[in-house]
């Protein structure tokens, strides 16, 4: 994490993809990849999508954690 965290910190990158905020815009990506790893993942166990109910737990679970993802990233160099 500490390498995408100096990415998006880099004025390249932020003046690129106009970033404001880096650490809240590394907390997205990383909630996003977070999410679609998951998701492909229980694809492939269970060669089955995501259901509604399966989305719902995950994203539950991410709203539990986020505060402990949050000071991951922001702890991060």
């Amino acid at each position: 994490m500490p390498e995408i965290i100096q990415i998006f910190r880099s004025d390249k990158i932020k003046h690129e993809y106009q970033i404001k905020n880096p650490d809240e815009f590394t907390y997205g990506y990383i909630h996003g990849k977070i999410m679609t790893l998951f998701s492909a993942s229980y694809v492939t166990t269970h060669e089955n999508p995501l259901g509604d109910e399966q989305f719902i737990e995950i994203r539950d679970v991410l709203k539990r954690r986020s505060r402990d993802i949050k000071e991951a990233i922001f702890n991060c160099g």
